[in-house]
């Protein structure tokens, strides 16, 4: 997807607008991605019932928004994600997060996060007193209100971890990702809500 924000301080100096439409410009390219690809399903053997998304840091947030704040019904219509994974994402807004658009979600995120909060705090730690930082709603609070849907999910949070852990999960963690893909987003037997707390080495 295209870095709006490349080049500048995507920290506490860029404004809510300027992050929330980074978010949305990187959600229409991926979707355009995935619409492209679904348009030749055939042709790449794909079932559009099984399409999984996938994305950590920034990707984590543009994927989540992707699926539980942007309508991507209007532009792939009679679609619906699978299943989604986010490595050290949050939301801007749980507005539109429901019990409708819930899906199997697993969340890897490190609970000493200092870009990307694990629970409901201003991206960056930013100082909450300024007119325009942006409050981001983690894994933690996300997996909460999946739990009080009754959706699948499946929570793995590192006890003093930090944003590294937006890359680790997919060297190291290959076995909880398949464990959620195939017990929660391919073949449930039941309804799953997986929660796991690991210490940082």
């Amino acid at each position: 997807y295209r870095l709006t924000l490349k080049g500048k301080d995507a920290a506490c100096e860029i404004t809510a607008a300027q992050k929330k439409a980074a978010i949305e410009d990187a959600s229409f390219d991926i979707l355009s991605g995935v619409k492209h690809i679904l348009k030749y399903d055939s042709t790449f053997s794909i079932d559009a019932k099984k399409v999984i998304i996938v994305g950590s840091s920034a990707g984590g947030e543009t994927v989540l928004n992707i699926v539980y704040d942007y309508d991507y019904g209007k532009f792939l219509t009679d679609f619906k994600f699978a299943g989604v994974i986010s490595m050290s994402g949050a939301l801007t807004s749980l507005d539109n997060l429901t019990k409708s658009n819930a899906i199997p979600t697993q969340l890897f995120h490190g609970t000493n996060d200092a870009v990307v909060p694990f629970n409901t705090a201003p991206q960056y730690a930013c100082d909450q007193r300024k007119d325009d930082y942006l409050m981001m709603y983690g894994s933690e609070t996300i997996a909460k209100k999946l739990k009080e849907f009754g959706t699948p999910y499946y929570l793995f949070l590192i006890s003093g971890g930090t944003h590294s852990w937006a890359g680790i999960p997919t060297v190291n963690c290959f076995g909880e990702i398949t464990d959620f893909l195939y017990n929660d987003v391919l073949f449930p037997s039941y309804v799953r809500k997986t929660e796991r707390i690991v210490q940082e080495k």
